[in-house]
């Protein structure tokens, strides 16, 4: 599909086990599903590298955004969403030349 696509959308997580403490030996229940975190490119748990290079190496030369629309780690406060911003254009250097 690199070939023929013209876009892709990129967003980065964090996987984070959920559980809850109970009384009594054996105190601890992991629960389902893991709680998902929205993370700065490169500081989630999703491997990107592989991703943007099997794109580059099959010829994609299309657009991509970065998706900041889920609870972000540190919060939806501007600064946190500029430093996220940031570390996307960083992230994508190797891809863009």
């Amino acid at each position: 599909m690199a070939g023929v696509m013209r876009f892709t959308t990129a967003a980065d997580y964090v996987i984070l086990p959920r559980g809850k403490l109970r009384r009594g030996p054996g105190s601890y229940e992991t629960l389902e599903p893991p709680l998902l975190m929205a993370a700065a490119m490169g500081e989630g748990d999703l491997d990107y590298q592989t991703f943007f290079d099997t794109l580059a190496a099959e010829g994609f030369d299309g657009w991509v955004s970065y998706e900041m629309c889920w609870p972000l780690r540190e919060g939806g406060e501007l600064p946190n969403l500029e430093r996220c911003a940031r570390k996307f254009l960083e992230y994508m250097k190797p891809w863009t030349g």
